[in-house]
């Protein structure tokens, strides 16, 4: 293996580790709609100013009503749920790219270990799709 080809894959593994540990950061992530949604504190203004959903910013005209009668545990735990499943498939595809970059780096090309990681690739995708079914539940309560 060349050189620069060696060095490429060590700058992508370094790169995924820093990206695994980012995403445990974003850990946090739903425990902050869980208290948002016990406590009833800022999911209303969440919404209603954030871009991410499917209003128009500044043009929102909802009723005391509509805000009074909004679901905001189920939306909050189902918010919740699909995140924590994105971020858990996250975490295992990114500990597969590492394993395998690692490999590689090793010249180990057709191991056990490599297709042990791309079906692990194959089970985070899937978590993902099954994280998608709870985000989008969640978002159209908006």
């Amino acid at each position: 293996m060349s050189k620069l080809l060696d060095r490429s894959i060590g700058a992508v593994s370094v790169l995924m580790q820093i990206a695994f540990v980012v995403v445990c950061f974003s850990f946090i992530t739903p425990f902050i709609y869980l208290y948002n949604g016990f406590t009833h504190a800022n999911i209303m203004k969440m919404i209603a100013n954030n871009g991410d959903f499917l209003i128009v910013p500044g043009h929102t005209q909802v009723t005391h009503s509509a805000v009074a009668h909004f679901p905001i545990l189920p939306y909050s735990v189902l918010m919740a749920i699909g995140i924590f499943l994105a971020i858990l498939s996250a975490l295992f595809a990114f500990s597969a790219f590492i394993r395998i970059s690692h490999n590689l780096g090793k010249k180990q090309y057709f191991v056990a270990d490599n297709l042990a990681m791309l079906r692990r690739i194959v089970h985070a995708q899937m978590i993902a799709i099954c994280s998608d079914v709870f985000l989008a539940i969640g978002n159209q309560m908006t």
